[in-house]
């Protein structure tokens, strides 16, 4: 019988009974609804986390695809330069870019298969093609004149400082690298210098192990270093790897310029600079590069210049750094390799490669 308010006394009793029933019926509705929306939203919070989950166990598993690439570059870098010098061992030594290693990693010694996995780049770089820091100085802590010269040339000719701050630098280069504690002059630093200046470094007094050691020197300056839109920075043109030659056949137009002999030969910066480009354009023609093992290939490039060079130069190279790029997906891994390689005394008579330096980013 439906519930009416026009009903007697009972009848009222009955009406009320109706609408607490009804009240009930709404509360355990909305109970219900608000039950089912918790469960909704921790059954929605579960997918994204389990999505969260997944894509993290994606991204860590690119990223080792990627390390693992990227050391399989290094491996194969290292492959193709010892194949290089057995093939040398054929005829006389020399190394310069057309050979397999300049090609990396497309090499021709041996072919990429198809990467389901990710994807491979990268190059080797002849590290003799730089400026050696460490030949600077003999054992006793004294100049090599020559390495002293080049490196002297470059920082005034290329890189137009003045001749004040070029003995600023090499003054302290000095005195970072020699044994003693006394300035070279007045414009070297020893480690009293940096602590005066409340720099919270001192002097390594020993051979440099990284180029980056160049920002603490005095007379670095963050340009001379890093360089800008215009010019390579040091950082790019010297090596503190290597044993202490040049190689002509790897060097870039700075340090081809700077190693030209300027004073008493009455050739200009300007000229030297041309005849280093010159230098380049010889090199890259591939007839000619049957005659990059001599030492002297460079004097067919002089024309009417009489040119002269320092005798710190070679044509064959033993370290190499390698820059490899491996792609996993979205994940991007870059390795960084020093590779030294030498002859072997082992009766398989296989040269042999070791690994100086090795970074992973």
């Amino acid at each position: 019988m439906p519930c009416s308010s026009r009903s007697t006394g009972a009848a009222r009793t009955k009406t009320g009974d109706c609408t607490g029933s009804r009240s009930q019926q709404g509360s355990i509705l909305v109970l219900v609804l608000l039950l089912m929306g918790v469960v909704v939203a921790i059954a929605v919070y579960g997918l994204r986390m389990a999505q969260v989950e997944s894509s993290g166990a994606r991204i860590v598993e690119q990223r080792m695809q990627g390390r693992d690439l990227g050391q399989s570059g290094v491996r194969l870098a290292g492959f193709v330069l010892r194949k290089d010098l057995q093939r040398d061992r054929e005829r006389t030594r020399v190394d310069h870019p057309g050979e397999a290693w300049g090609r990396f990693p497309e090499s021709g010694e041996v072919r990429l298969p198809e990467l389901k996995t990710g994807k491979l780049e990268g190059e080797i770089v002849d590290e003799q093609g730089r400026f050696p820091l460490n030949a600077l100085l003999k054992g006793d802590g004294s100049w090599r004149s020559p390495y002293k010269k080049v490196l002297e040339k470059l920082l005034t000719g290329y890189f137009e400082v003045s001749e004040s701050k070029a003995e600023t630098v090499l003054s302290s280069l000095k005195d970072w690298m020699d044994s003693d504690e006394e300035p070279s002059g007045t414009r070297g630093a020893e480690s009293a210098y940096y602590r005066q200046r409340d720099k919270s470094w001192t002097c390594r007094n020993a051979p440099l192990r990284s180029v980056a050691e160049l920002r603490l020197i005095r007379g670095v300056s963050q340009e001379l270093y890093s360089g800008n839109e215009d010019k390579t920075g040091l950082r790019e043109l010297v090596t503190v790897h290597g044993e202490g030659r040049i190689n002509i056949n790897t060097a870039p137009v700075p340090i081809l310029a700077a190693l030209v002999k300027q004073r008493g030969s009455g050739i200009s910066w300007i000229e030297a600079r041309r005849f280093a480009q010159d230098m380049i354009r010889y090199r890259e023609d591939h007839m000619h590069w049957d005659q990059l093992d001599d030492a002297q290939w460079w004097s067919n490039v002089a024309g009417a210049l009489s040119v002269r060079m320092h005798p710190v130069t070679t044509t064959a190279s033993t370290v190499f750094s390698v820059r490899v790029k491996a792609s996993s997906g979205s994940m991007n891994t870059r390795s960084y390799a020093v590779l030294q390689r030498n002859e072997s005394g082992s009766e398989e008579n296989v040269p042999r490669m070791e690994r100086i330096r090795y970074e992973v980013e």
